[in-house]
């Protein structure tokens, strides 16, 4: 088997599959460089590449704590029974049902965004007090946030070659407010709580990560990020997304609802520091874009950072 690191062609070789695993591939498609999907004599599958065992081993201990209704779409055993197999190259390499007719919701609905609550509302309940051997300790969302806001700096003579520089000030000065408040917060007290309630969050609340099937069910995939870490992390990350598309304060309400007293200035700060604009900023620039693609992404985001200060100032998000 030749060593695999970027995509899957015509040359992949699928006889490793059969020979380790029993599974026997007959027809592919590459949906990502490292996800595939598989047409099998026993269905149709999921196939994913990761480069972590371990994050691998915490997934199946989620999975496995959790009930059987629970809205997630867990991993699959391979035929020969293995929860997962090993290459040797270190890759490791699991299998998912493939949900016909499925589609990722669109945060630009309303339905999509109170029904992604609704679901990451059941699964934080059906999650909590899952017990995992191989837990992976993340760090407190604040130094995070830290670090993706130094990337962000070097980013500066972007702004102003395309005459931005304002909007990157704009930026820099909000979140340097916001974040000086939010690292004074009780972040021990918050994960303490965590860690003792066996609290579970999804880590990566993108609309695509909520999947809808037939009759409008709709499940929770990609579990790549998941970790025993406060809820409210998930639900700073869905607010900040639902940003550009909310135009009341009523959907950001339903959502503080659902938090205590103790997690709300968490959430209430969090959603005055525009982290979300600033990760899609750095994995935008990644890509190695066009002028002419820096230049529209710059008007988009421009619109964006606008709405979500008219927002947050006229709901009082900063905390004082």
């Amino acid at each position: 088997m030749k060593k695999l690191k970027g995509g899957v062609g015509s040359d992949f070789p699928f006889s490793f599959f059969e020979e380790k695993a029993g599974l026997t591939i007959r027809n592919f498609k590459v949906i990502k460089p490292h996800v595939l999907f598989v047409s099998t004599g026993s269905g149709s599958f999921i196939l994913k590449r990761y480069s972590s065992v371990h994050s691998v081993r915490q997934q199946w201990g989620l999975f496995t704590g959790l009930p059987k209704d629970s809205p997630v779409i867990p991993f699959s055993p391979f035929p020969s029974g293995d929860f997962y197999i090993r290459d040797e190259y270190g890759s490791t390499w699991t299998l998912a049902p493939y949900m016909y007719r499925g589609e990722g919701l669109s945060y630009k609905r309303k339905w999509d965004r109170e029904t992604a609550c609704d679901v990451l509302d059941q699964f934080h309940q059906k999650a909590k007090g899952v017990k995992v051997k191989t837990g992976i300790v993340k760090q407190p969302l604040y130094i995070h946030w830290r670090k993706r806001f130094r990337l962000f700096e070097n980013h500066y003579d972007v702004f102003r070659h395309y005459g931005y520089g304002g909007l990157f000030d704009s930026l820099r000065q909000v979140s340097e407010k916001a974040y000086n408040q939010f690292v004074k917060l009780d972040w021990y007290g918050l994960e303490n709580r965590g860690m003792n309630e066996l609290s579970w969050v999804h880590g990566d609340v993108a609309a695509h990560n909520f999947l809808k099937t037939e009759h409008n069910k709709v499940y929770l995939i990609d579990f790549d990020l998941a970790s025993q870490s406060p809820r409210v992390y998930d639900w700073i990350q869905i607010a900040q997304r639902f940003l550009p598309f909310v135009e009341g304060r009523e959907e950001i309400a339903y959502i503080e609802h659902k938090l205590t007293q103790e997690e709300l200035p968490f959430f209430r700060l969090g959603l005055a520091i525009p982290a979300s604009i600033v990760r899609e900023w750095n994995t935008f620039m990644a890509s190695h874009p066009s002028s002419e693609e820096v230049l529209y992404y710059l008007q988009v985001l421009h619109g964006r950072w606008r709405k979500q200060q008219t927002f947050v100032e006229q709901n009082k998000f900063m905390l004082t």
